[in-house]
């Protein structure tokens, strides 16, 4: 047994198509889906590039670690720091345990 999901008979021109007898059933609910010009701006906007400036410095610290910082040449905030700061941070919590245990262990060679 067939089933025609098209009742009227009529064959799309392309397969998979709506054929021409439902295309006015199914522009309305097309339309309704079809996102709004107020919907659309924001995400326009958020696709243009931004035009920016950056300085960028480089920083060595003790340790061996880079930091790189990515400053706005207008205003000077920063944009993005790499290793974030929380990185940073917890490397040189690494490095201060390091540098106690190296200080208790030579002390106890001392001794």
């Amino acid at each position: 047994m067939r089933i025609d999901p098209f009742p009227c008979g009529e064959q799309a021109e392309i397969p998979g198509a709506v054929p021409e007898c439902h295309r006015a059933q199914i522009s309305p609910m097309k339309r309704a889906a079809e996102p709004t010009a107020e919907a659309k701006a924001p995400v326009q906007g958020a696709t243009q590039p931004i035009e920016r400036d950056p300085a960028v410095s480089v920083q060595w610290e003790q340790g061996h670690i880079m930091i790189l910082r990515f400053t706005d040449r207008a205003t000077g905030n920063l944009i993005q720091q790499i290793p974030s700061e929380e990185v940073v941070r917890v490397f040189r919590a690494i490095q201060q345990m390091l540098r106690e245990e190296l200080a208790a262990t030579q002390i106890e060679a001392d001794l």
